[in-house]
């Protein structure tokens, strides 16, 4: 259970890095940035050093690894602890958090128990990376919490990520959202992300239709953006959601909206 207030990331997917919204996030209180090895065709890490600057220390740098060129995703051990440590030369210095990327798919055409050994054996090589200092903690990101549920719930108890993240907000599923749930009492995180609480189309016509000023406490007014985004730190309940967004202004309403009850 959430004993603090919600937190706010900086989401790079879309997004790519320019040293104003690099300024405007942390003027806005943002300290954290969440971006990929393969993002913007594997150029994420080199683009948000050039942009960010000596900025970059003051926040706290998440990534991923998962994806490599070609389209390949891989859970191979010795390709991942790779991969870290490229994630840290690239930054320039060890990452706060290296995640693995959407596991699920790697488990398309394995079984069960085929599966839940490769997750296991994955976890393991980004726990050892950070046990080396490669970075300061490890955790799983996941785009289809359903798709890993079987093979995590499995290995409960043996491996416990600091972060799990996992979509939350208004345009997830109830399958989705169940299936974050049990995998979080099945992990035990030490904390949980939310991650595209708008569904990757904030420009879609449903944010203007559909009220999500219902969901604030009474006499609380926001845009709808504002509310979607309160909200999605609630379905289900996480410790901080990543929001991508190239518009400066649209962060700085989305930093003013992660304070509304």
């Amino acid at each position: 259970m959430r004993t603090s207030p919600p937190g706010l990331g900086l989401g790079l997917y879309r997004a790519r890095p320019t040293r104003d919204l690099i300024e405007t996030a942390l003027d806005a209180g943002i300290r954290h940035i969440d971006t990929a090895s393969s993002y913007h065709r594997f150029t994420g890490h080199h683009d948000l050093a050039a942009a960010a600057g000596e900025l970059l220390t003051e926040f706290t740098v998440s990534t991923k690894v998962g994806f490599f060129p070609g389209g390949r995703h891989s859970l191979d051990p010795r390709e991942l602890a790779r991969a870290a440590e490229r994630c840290r030369d690239d930054l320039g210095f060890p990452p706060g958090l290296v995640l693995l990327h959407n596991p699920e798919c790697s488990f398309q055409n394995i079984d069960p128990a085929s599966a839940r050994r490769s997750l296991a054996a994955s976890c393991a090589a980004l726990a050892e990376a950070a046990a080396e200092g490669v970075c300061a903690g490890w955790g799983i990101s996941t785009w289809d919490a359903a798709g890993i549920l079987e093979a995590a719930a499995g290995l409960a108890g043996q491996i416990r990520p600091d972060v799990l993240m996992i979509r939350s907000g208004l345009t997830v599923s109830a399958r989705q959202l169940g299936a974050a749930r049990v995998l979080i009492q099945a992990l035990r995180p030490g904390a949980a992300w939310g991650m595209s609480p708008f569904g990757g189309a904030a420009r879609d016509p449903v944010w203007t239709n559909v009220s999500t000023t219902q969901f604030l406490r009474a006499g609380h007014h926001s845009s709808p953006h504002q509310a979607g985004l309160r909200v999605a730190c609630e379905l289900p309940p996480v410790d901080l959601v990543v929001a991508g967004t190239s518009d400066r202004d649209h962060l700085r309403q989305l930093a003013e909206a992660i304070r509304l009850p």
